[in-house]
């Protein structure tokens, strides 16, 4: 009964930590064009990714406050 109790408590701790997330998307565009396979980071923190062939991109699952986007790319 208390291994029950235990895996709930440990449920409801996760569902809460990602109630307190959210994401950020958007697109990178130069002159009015797509920026494709560009990275996208949030300066200070691990998270980042590229943005697609339309210069679109979304990061997931982050905490809730203010960033500061570093957008970069060969060439």
């Amino acid at each position: 009964m208390k291994k029950i109790y235990l895996l709930l408590a440990l449920a409801l701790v996760q569902f809460y930590a990602f109630a307190q997330t959210g994401s950020i998307r958007g697109t990178v565009t130069v002159k009015g064009k797509p920026l494709e396979f560009a990275t996208a980071a949030l300066k200070g923190t691990q998270y980042g990714t590229t943005t697609n062939e339309q210069g679109v991109f979304e990061i997931k699952n982050i905490k809730y406050g203010t960033y500061q986007l570093i957008i970069s790319a060969i060439g």
